[in-house]
């Protein structure tokens, strides 16, 4: 029993050890699964698993083994794959499938090429370096309420704000004189107003709390005859039958009935009132009052109670209130003798709301300082969270305020407040020639510094894909070169500044180089 309960116990240990992710083995073709990953949120827990399917050969050549020795995630998210304990290697003759984790919670919005960094074994040769990317984008953090949604939710610095209203028309087309629809009105606290159902972004230059006021009148229901309360009539039964027996006819603007319906109880003492939730949405509305009198004697005729006759067409008719006049208003019919008091209702629905928005300054712009005798680069600690970055990736794990050099590229630091507002440093460019670098000798990128339209011609070199990211890896454009030499790019809708054009093929990253756009 005890050696079946141990065994048990590794299984179940085994088991949650390999729950790490979820392999999709609906795939067929090598590659990885998704190419695109679902979207994360800045300051929401993310959590989402790649599939990868290992080819077994290539021209006739097995391969004896996959590392998976790095994922480039945005700040904030790390990874982990399958076959953690066995150092992520994986062999695809053994099993073609693996998987691995991304997880975590992101810091900084923006569109990456998340680049994942696989070693690959051939029988004939070892050591190969391989880059796969899948795309993901990070979404400001939003602000939701039963009025609007804010997106970005804060903001750092300049801030342009997208306002989603929860509260939509549907198209909705109003009454005439009935329904007025849907009404909005914003006040964003920056000096605009709006009566748009979907407003336009709105920005604001100043640090600060914003008080965004919302509210929504949803008019859509129209009028509703309540209740007519008699007050006289000039109708009576015979002598020795009491009071007149009443009831109510209601007619639309067709002459179709809409209501009908005797009092409670005859002989009626006056006031007498009669409850009715009647539409009234087919106007002019006409009303009769009737004594009943089948239960004379002689079985007379009905007598209508304007003028006491029988058979007589009388009425009054009813009058709408003004479009926008909300809830119940009670207002008097009259005809000759009679006289009624009536209530006609307008439900509506109004949705007040007011949220903050709050814009936060940015952190100061993270300072590089030096030693090349180590080689290392470090940022004097200010309490922020920091991310280095190379040629546009983010470093995994490297969060510090140092950072030990090891290859040749452009290098940067971000610091990130505990508002989730980010500054970024000035690149540093390491360039020591004992360290291999790619030759990029034969790229010419111009013009540089560039207004908006840049060309690159490639040369003679082997480009498969060009990628343009900022300053914190966010990619902005991502094109496929196909088997052209000479690219052009228009960045005239990004702003002013520094970014990095990273030039990959099928086998990696040949290198970066930085454009200023001014």
């Amino acid at each position: 029993m005890r050696l079946l309960l141990l065994c048990l116990f590794w299984l179940s240990v085994h088991a949650l050890n390999a729950q790490v992710c979820t392999i999709d083995y609906t795939q067929t073709s090598p590659g990885i699964y998704p190419d695109t990953l679902p979207s994360a949120t800045v300051g929401e827990f993310y959590d989402t698993d790649i599939s990868f399917l290992f080819p077994t050969d290539t021209a006739g050549f097995d391969f004896t083994n996959f590392q998976i020795v790095n994922v480039n995630a945005p700040a904030g998210l790390q990874w982990e794959c399958s076959n953690d304990a066995n150092g992520c290697n994986y062999d695809p003759q053994q099993d073609p499938y693996g998987c691995a984790r991304v997880w975590g919670t992101p810091t900084i919005p923006g569109q990456y090429t998340v680049a994942i960094d696989v070693i690959a074994d051939l029988t004939i040769q070892q050591n190969n370096p391989v880059t796969f990317y899948v795309y993901l984008e990070v979404l400001p953090p939003a602000q939701t309420n039963a009025g609007f949604t804010m997106s970005p939710g804060i903001g750092c610095g300049e801030t342009t704000v997208s306002f989603t209203n929860n509260n939509p028309s549907g198209n909705y087309v109003p009454i005439p004189n009935i329904t007025q629809g849907f009404i909005y009105s914003w006040d964003f606290d920056n000096g605009n107003l709006s009566n748009q159902e979907n407003p336009v972004d709105q920005t604001y230059t100043a640090t600060g709390e914003y008080i965004i006021d919302y509210s929504c009148l949803i008019d859509t229901f129209g009028f509703f005859l309540e209740g007519i309360t008699l007050n006289s009539v000039n109708c009576t039964d015979a002598i020795g039958y009491g009071n007149p027996d009443l009831y109510v006819i209601v007619y639309d603007g067709g002459g179709n009935v809409v209501y009908e319906n005797e009092s409670s109880a005859d002989d009626n003492d006056l006031p007498v009132s009669f409850t009715m939730n009647v539409p009234l949405t087919n106007p002019p509305y006409n009303v009769q009052v009737w004594d009943d009198d089948a239960d004379n004697l002689f079985g007379t005729a009905d007598e209508n109670c304007v003028d006491n006759s029988e058979g007589s067409g009388a009425l009054v008719t009813l009058s709408l209130p003004a479009i926008d006049a909300y809830g119940v208003t009670s207002q008097v019919g009259s005809n000759g003798s009679l006289n009624f008091t009536y209530d006609i209702n307008k439900p509506t629905i109004e949705i007040l709301v007011s949220d903050t928005l709050n814009v936060y300054g940015t952190p100061p712009i993270p300072v590089v300082n030096s030693d090349l005798n180590i080689p290392e680069l470090s940022t004097p600690d200010l309490g922020y969270d920091y991310q280095w970055y190379q040629d546009g990736n983010a470093l995994q794990g490297e969060t510090g305020t140092t950072l030990t050099l090891t290859s040749n590229g452009d290098y940067w630091v971000s610091a990130t407040d505990t508002n989730g507002c980010s500054s970024i440093s000035d690149v540093f460019t390491y360039n020591n020639a004992s360290l291999s670098a790619f030759d990029l000798s034969e790229v010419n990128i111009y013009p540089n510094p560039t207004e908006g339209n840049l060309i690159i011609e490639l040369g003679d070199t082997e480009v498969s894909e060009i990628v343009v990211t900022d300053m914190l890896g966010r990619t902005l454009e991502l094109i496929s070169t196909g088997k052209n030499n000479s690219v052009q790019i228009d960045l005239t809708g990004y702003n002013d500044g520094v970014y990095m054009v990273t030039f990959n093929t099928a086998n990696g990253t040949l290198g970066s180089r930085k454009i200023y756009k001014k």
